[in-house]
């Protein structure tokens, strides 16, 4: 009992004592450390550095934490910010576009020399989508069916019905469409018609088998029948062949207009008869120079 409690004493004399001379050896101004106060110093350095930067991580912790509910707001904010940045650009491309093919409809007025009534598409059915349209005029605005619907870029198809102050427009990708169309170059002859396995072609059966046709050559409409007058323009020729009888050309016709995006129209005030002198036409798809004496 004594022997430990001796020892307790000498051991805190020895710690007492090494207190008191590393404080005697550190101690006064302005001089170089000793090898003791070194060792000290770069023993604890690390220790000292990975406590700050625990401490410092702790802090920013805390803070993020504390910050997190209003960090949340500011996220949420701006997510419906930008939504609404972005549907205020899309209305504005929209608007754009619109009014672009409102100047191209008024312009095509001009360039046609036909009268026609300016409409609006208002709605299409999800199962009849490459069939037909519905616009936003009617009887009281004077339309009647069987009347003619073009855009800018040409045929669009045909009155179909109306009601008092709307019409359902049969498209001429329609597989109930038919359309006597002639090819714009040399003015060979034959019949368009939609397909319903390929919605966005139409089927073109040119009555000579030898007639000269290739990609990329316009078809118009014809003097064959009676709905549609002749010269305006329907679409670009996308295939050739020939069947299997080898007596008709059968050709694919891909529209002119984009029926897919088409957000104003033109109901011509003609009947199925006549010619129209579609300028875009004559400019942009001239005869071919062999082909003018026999046109």
């Amino acid at each position: 009992m004594y022997l430990f409690r001796d020892r307790r004493i000498i051991g805190s004399l020895l710690i007492t004592l090494t207190l008191a001379l590393v404080m005697f050896l550190t101690a006064g101004p302005e001089r170089d450390p000793i090898s003791i106060e070194r060792f000290w110093v770069e023993f604890t350095a690390p220790v000292a550095e990975m406590m700050t930067d625990v401490a410092d991580r702790a802090d920013g912790a805390v803070a993020y934490i504390l910050r997190y509910p209003t960090l949340l707001h500011e996220n949420r904010e701006l997510t419906r910010r930008i939504a609404e940045l972005e549907a205020a650009e899309n209305e504005r491309a929209l608007l754009e576009q619109e009014n672009h093919q409102l100047q191209n409809l008024l312009g095509l007025v001009e360039r046609i020399e036909v009268e026609g009534i300016p409409a609006r598409v208002i709605g299409r059915e999800p199962g009849s989508w490459n069939r037909e349209l519905v616009i936003n005029r009617g009887r009281d605005q004077g339309i009647r069916t069987d009347q003619v619907v073009v855009a800018p870029g040409g045929l669009v198809g045909r009155i179909r019905s109306v009601t008092t102050r709307t019409a359902k427009v049969m498209l001429l990708t329609s597989p109930e469409s038919g359309i006597g169309v002639q090819v714009a170059a040399n003015r060979e002859p034959g019949v368009a018609e939609g397909q319903l396995l390929e919605p966005n072609q139409l089927r073109t059966t040119l009555f000579h088998p030898q007639a000269v046709v290739a990609n990329g050559d316009v078809m118009v409409t014809s003097e064959i029948g009676e709905r549609f007058p002749a010269g305006i323009p329907v679409g670009k020729v996308s295939a050739v062949d020939t069947d299997e009888w080898g007596l008709l050309k059968e050709v694919w016709v891909e529209p002119l207009v984009d029926l897919n995006r088409l957000s104003n129209v033109l109901v011509l005030e003609v009947s199925g008869t006549g010619r129209i002198q579609w300028w875009e036409t004559v400019r942009d798809f001239p005869i071919r120079p062999e082909q003018e004496g026999s046109s």
